[in-house]
């Protein structure tokens, strides 16, 4: 298992460290990826729009599946939508992607679990 010990993991979802059952999956994932392919803790990133504190986190709200562009999605999904829509919902895409990337760049992530 030596080929996983320089591996750099990250886990990306809307809430992490909590007491829900997603939390609870990313936590027993984690523990099996440092019990199981002996990948070290420092070497596991966590990027969420909430967490408890924890060793490596980033956060960052738009990856919180509750924000405002969400709910005008919902609200004009079978209607017709405010012209700005659009533009907005691109703003939020490119702010997550810029975000991801600069996660990935600066932990130097190999693999992303979303």
């Amino acid at each position: 298992m030596k080929i996983f010990n320089h591996i750099h993991i990250g886990i990306l979802h809307s809430l992490i460290g909590k007491n829900d059952g997603v939390s609870i999956v990313i936590d027993q994932t984690a523990n099996a990826m440092i019990t199981d392919m002996k990948i070290s803790l420092g070497n596991i990133h966590f990027l969420a729009a909430h967490s408890s504190p924890r060793f490596n986190t980033w956060t960052d709200e738009i990856f919180w599946h509750k924000n405002d562009i969400l709910n005008k999605i919902i609200k004009y999904f079978s209607k017709t939508s405010p012209i700005e829509l659009d533009n907005q919902i691109h703003e939020h895409a490119m702010h997550a992607k810029n975000v991801i990337k600069n996660f990935i760049e600066h932990n130097e992530i190999d693999l992303l679990i979303h």
